[in-house]
């Protein structure tokens, strides 16, 4: 049961990140096509646009995590909340290698 609970968070994860990442793609594309008729004022709002999309997307990522805490047996508590601190790095982008 907890497996197929899990699972069903997965797949709830999924489908918003993957809207999350649609929208901000979007944006960014129209962002940069500013640059060939340049309007400073529309490339602001737009930035501001992807801050938005950014931050529910960190917040999707966050609920998602504290929804599978919920789905833990008491002696798993532990586990995840030593595992907490580093999601940041296991899921999130790869760091920059200098050039």
């Amino acid at each position: 049961k907890q497996v197929a609970a899990y699972q069903h968070l997965i797949d709830q994860h999924r489908a918003a990140v993957m809207t999350g990442d649609d929208k901000i793609r979007r944006l960014k594309n129209e962002l940069y096509t500013t640059l060939v008729n340049p309007d400073e004022t529309r490339a602001d709002s737009l930035a501001g646009l992807i801050a938005m999309e950014q931050r529910q997307m960190e917040q999707v990522h966050y609920h998602h995590f504290a929804d599978i805490r919920t789905l833990c047996r008491p002696e798993q508590i532990e586990l995840f909340d030593a595992l907490a601190p580093d999601l940041a790095t296991l899921f999130g982008p790869p760091p920059h290698r200098p050039r």
